[in-house]
């Protein structure tokens, strides 16, 4: 959990210092952490299954 924080961390402060802070890149953020959001939660139920499984 603490590392999909600092991956959006660290994905934040690249966008704003690549593209400034206005509205546009907040939307860009924002579509990020859906991103991120929906890849660790992939990952968690494969881990799941694979736990479940063995």
């Amino acid at each position: 959990m603490r590392a999909t924080a600092q991956q959006i961390g660290f994905v934040d402060n690249y966008l704003v210092s690549l593209l400034g802070s206005d509205r546009r890149v907040k939307r860009v953020c924002s579509l990020v952490h859906v991103a991120l959001g929906v890849m660790t939660s992939a990952s968690l139920a494969v881990s799941v299954i694979g736990q479940a499984l063995a």
